[in-house]
């Protein structure tokens, strides 16, 4: 497990896959963007909160569990074992649906959130699916874009 850790990290950083993982952190973030583009134009306000019930943690705590514990819980959970158990019974895009499903409804603090939390699912899922398919090992990969993502969050709400 640990010499995966290493090669996949060498990969990350060698530059081989780092536009891979830029690209789908970025598509994670452009994808909420549009949600909230979209729920703003028919009038749903929404409030720029990640995980409320981290919200009131100490930072120790949100970097412990949102950017590094929750990435590699939830990319074991949601990409890891339902694409291990369900590949051979159901196509690929229903385990990405039913993954980011999951997801989603994992992050029930509120609607919207569940549906910006199934988006970016979708988003992770489908880079799981895409590095599985390419025969190297997407699970680290998809933590690092998970990690990334919560980290520019984190990043953001302490500006504000």
């Amino acid at each position: 497990m640990t010499k995966n850790i290493k090669f996949i990290l060498n990969q990350v950083i060698s530059l081989s896959l780092l536009p891979y993982v830029v690209i789908f952190t970025a598509l994670s973030f452009f994808v909420s963007f549009l949600l909230n583009v979209v729920l703003y134009l028919i009038g749903i306000q929404t409030e720029h909160v990640s995980t409320p019930s981290l919200k009131y943690s100490g930072i120790f705590k949100i970097i412990l569990m949102g950017v590094l514990l929750a990435p590699i819980i939830e990319t074991f959970i949601f990409q890891k074992l339902f694409f291990d158990f369900l590949r051979h019974k159901i196509k690929v895009r229903f385990i990405v649906l039913i993954s980011a499903l999951c997801f989603g409804f994992s992050h029930f603090y509120d609607l919207v959130y569940v549906i910006n939390t199934f988006f970016i699912g979708i988003i992770l899922s489908i880079a799981y699916s895409l590095w599985k398919k390419k025969n190297i090992t997407p699970f680290w990969i998809v933590v690092i874009i998970h990690l990334l993502h919560n980290l520019i969050i984190l990043l953001f709400q302490m500006d504000t």
